[in-house]
């Protein structure tokens, strides 16, 4: 099976093909259609972003921006926004619902990493979080039309969504 995505254009729009090759190297085509090539790993519309000048809303945020981040050594520090991205998502697209004990709460796809690296998607009931325990970890609907993501200066890639120190799925 071979299956090819072409792609995504400014709507985030672009093209799965799936079909097979022969030993000849010929290749038959057997579906070619348009789709959303989404992103597996970004923020919920409506999450705040922690800035100096307090929060604002993810999808608000624009290169230049200033939010907090975290330095090399843990410690609080501001930082320039370097890039945002909006993706597009079908409406199958869903999100973990992540809450804390201490009320901190975050909707982000399962993907989306925290701090130290693992996925939302992987948290479970009982687990530290950001100092806190996990209550509930489910996957809901999304019912937006975007994702978020942003990509704070510095040397972490980490930043808070919600009050929770997230890691930039744009960090490099």
């Amino acid at each position: 099976m071979l299956r090819i995505s072409e792609s995504k254009n400014q709507e985030g729009k672009g093209k799965a093909i799936e079909g097979s090759t022969s030993s000849s190297g010929s290749i038959k085509v057997t579906k070619d259609e348009q789709t959303f090539l989404t992103c597996p790993i970004c923020l919920s519309e409506g999450t705040l972003i922690d800035t100096p000048n307090g929060p604002i809303l993810v999808e608000m945020l624009h290169a230049g921006a200033s939010i907090w981040t975290v330095d090399r050594n843990g410690n609080r520090a501001s930082a320039e926004v370097l890039q945002t991205s909006q993706t597009p998502v079908p409406a199958s697209h869903q999100v973990v619902h992540v809450v804390l004990s201490n009320r901190r709460e975050v909707y982000a796809s399962a993907g989306h990493p925290n701090a130290d690296g693992r996925a939302l998607g992987d948290i479970a009931v009982d687990d530290e979080l950001e100092s806190a325990r996990v209550m509930s970890a489910d996957l809901l609907a999304y019912t937006h039309e975007y994702t978020y993501d942003v990509l704070p200066s510095g040397d972490t890639g980490q930043y808070w969504a919600n009050g929770i120190l997230l890691g930039s799925t744009l960090f490099r």
